[in-house]
């Protein structure tokens, strides 16, 4: 039933904004060529969590561009906490997928072997995220707002991964909504 809600909501926004795609950049631009497949109730339906889950990579990679594609030369890219969060992360979008890619064509059998990585991949982004935080909070003394934030994000992705952990067998779409908000 989650699809149904995510669709009307975009259906409505799409059309009663008018979009005037000059003054949206680039990669911007390249996230609304996947508007289309929203119009499509039945692909919607039938898809809904492999095109969630590309949303979201898509969204990762546009809005990091800045440090892998055409800003590269900015200082945090040389400062390893980062490089290791922007691996890690990009891990596990990608794992993300690659799950979402393998159950939309039915090979349960892969999905369940890839699915191991999880256990290194997304602990490892989580400490990632609560390492840069924490040595934030040790220059500054305190969290401004946003990183307070992105830590209580963190935390809700913790629960909810592990809640999909636990109804993987029990209750597959339980599994798909645990893991698809928790990683949002």
């Amino acid at each position: 039933m989650t699809y149904r809600f995510y669709y009307s909501v975009g259906k409505i926004i799409f059309k009663k904004i008018k979009l005037n795609f000059s003054k949206f950049n680039l990669s911007s631009q390249i996230l609304f060529l996947f508007i289309p497949i929203l119009e499509n109730s039945f692909a919607m339906r039938k898809h809904f969590f492999l095109i969630m889950t590309l949303v979201y990579w898509l969204f990762m990679v546009v809005g990091f561009s800045d440090n892998w594609l055409y800003d590269i030369g900015q200082a945090s890219n040389s400062v390893l906490k980062f490089m290791i969060h922007a691996f890690f992360a990009f891990a596990w979008f990608s794992l993300l997928l690659a799950q979402s890619v393998l159950i939309s064509f039915g090979n349960l059998r892969h999905h369940k072997k890839l699915g191991i990585a999880g256990f290194v991949i997304f602990p490892a982004m989580c400490l990632s995220i609560g390492y840069i935080y924490g040595v934030r909070y040790l220059e500054l003394g305190y969290l401004a707002p946003l990183s307070k934030m992105v830590i209580a994000q963190v935390f809700y992705a913790v629960i909810l991964t592990t809640l999909s952990f636990i109804y993987r067998k029990k209750a597959p779409i339980k599994h798909k909504n645990y893991m698809i908000l928790g990683s949002f």
